[in-house]
């Protein structure tokens, strides 16, 4: 799993990379310190990379988010640094 840039800033896409991983669909979630979601996709495998666009990175506070990926009955979470003027 590959999730680049991180630290993200207002410019740039958020992208996610799944890599060697064979599935049909996958569940995003992106949540702020307090475990609030803040976007939820579930997407087709066949979409990926993803991206968050720059409109959506620049609508989040400055901090620290979590962002869960599920597919597969697999779960994975990394963590997000939002950095940059709002």
């Amino acid at each position: 799993l590959l999730i680049y840039p991180n630290p993200v800033s207002n410019r740039v896409p958020l992208t996610i990379y799944i890599e060697n991983a064979e599935f049909s669909e996958a569940t995003i979630v992106l949540m702020d310190l307090y475990g609030r979601e803040v976007i939820r996709r579930i997407i087709n495998s066949s979409l990926f990379p993803y991206q968050f666009n720059s409109q959506e990175i620049s609508k989040l506070s400055n901090g620290l988010y979590y962002l869960d990926i599920s597919f597969d009955g697999n779960k994975i979470r990394k963590k997000i640094i939002k950095v940059g003027a709002n």
